[in-house]
């Protein structure tokens, strides 16, 4: 994951409104920060979009805690679907 002035974009898509939960991980699969989660659809809470299949969040390179990542760079983030819709999750797209 490549940080834009210690930020960087996470788009995903899924096919139906679902159960979502999105982190950042880091090099050993450690969550460094959860991003957002929850039903995408009507009452999507924020920072998730309402009415909206298609998402894009910010991660802002701080932990949970609102500290610096500093060295332990994010190899990656996921997007976990609830389990009824597990399949459903179509992309993961950083940018």
């Amino acid at each position: 994951m490549t940080l834009k002035d210690g930020k960087s974009a996470i788009a995903f898509a899924v096919q139906s409104a679902c159960d979502v939960a999105v982190y950042v991980e880091d090099a050993n699969g450690k969550i460094v920060q959860h991003l957002a989660a929850g039903v995408l659809g009507t009452n999507t809470p924020a920072p998730l979009n309402t009415n909206a299949l298609e998402q894009t969040l910010e991660w802002d390179g701080l932990d949970d805690d609102g500290k610096s990542a500093g060295a332990t760079v994010p190899q990656g983030v996921r997007g976990a679907p609830g389990h009824q819709a597990r399949a459903a999750l179509e992309q993961l797209d950083l940018r």
